[in-house]
């Protein structure tokens, strides 16, 4: 949900000793994303010309590591978002009358749920190594990947290697029967999550 973005006006007195409304500036619209991608932010004034651009990070979830680049600039960068929750960005600007305003802006984070694919089931009447494709989408960050073999025929010595790889090969089918690999997808979020998917070959 976006969070409302209280304005901080602060008066000052003009150049030639009269009052006057001052700056004001706009940090742009809140933003909701999936994205782990940087942000860019991009802030705007009316009411007089900027002398001096401040973007500041307000708040960031606990223990994130993200950082704003280019903060003294008019268009800075959000970096390093990695913990899923709410980035609070704030701008101050300031005149050359020593008017000065703020504004604020959100990025909220909430990544997509981590999914696996194990790929296409099998049916062979070959013995020879069986490459398992998988592939894994959403979470947070890099995601990892594990291969475990949950069943094989009674009496199979086969096993898999790679296993800790999108693309693994299941080694020593010697016995008929099914043979069930597993692959378990999770990222690299402080609270991983993971989902797990299933290829049977036969």
């Amino acid at each position: 949900m976006a969070l409302s973005r209280p304005k901080i006006t602060t008066p000052g007195t003009s150049a030639g000793g009269g009052s006057s409304q001052g700056i004001t500036c706009n940090a742009g619209s809140d933003v909701q994303t999936s994205s782990d991608a940087n942000q860019s932010l991009s802030g705007s004034v009316s009411n007089g010309t900027a002398a001096s651009w401040a973007w500041t990070l307000l708040s960031k979830p606990s223990s994130s590591s993200a950082s704003i680049t280019s903060a003294s600039s008019q268009n800075a960068t959000l970096t390093g978002i990695d913990k899923r929750g709410a980035y609070a960005a704030k701008l101050t600007v300031t005149d050359s009358d020593g008017f000065t305003d703020s504004d604020r802006v959100v990025i909220d984070y909430a990544p997509a749920a981590v999914t696996a694919n194990a790929g296409s089931d099998v049916q062979t009447s070959s013995s020879s190594d069986q490459t398992l494709s998988g592939s894994g989408s959403g979470g947070t960050g890099t995601l990892s990947y594990s291969w475990t073999l949950v069943t094989r025929p009674s009496g199979s010595s086969a096993s898999i290697t790679s296993a800790t790889s999108a693309t693994a090969t299941l080694t020593g089918l010697d016995n008929g029967g099914a043979y069930v690999c597993a692959l378990t997808v999770t990222d690299s979020a402080a609270t991983a999550v993971s989902a797990t998917d299933t290829v049977v070959i036969d």
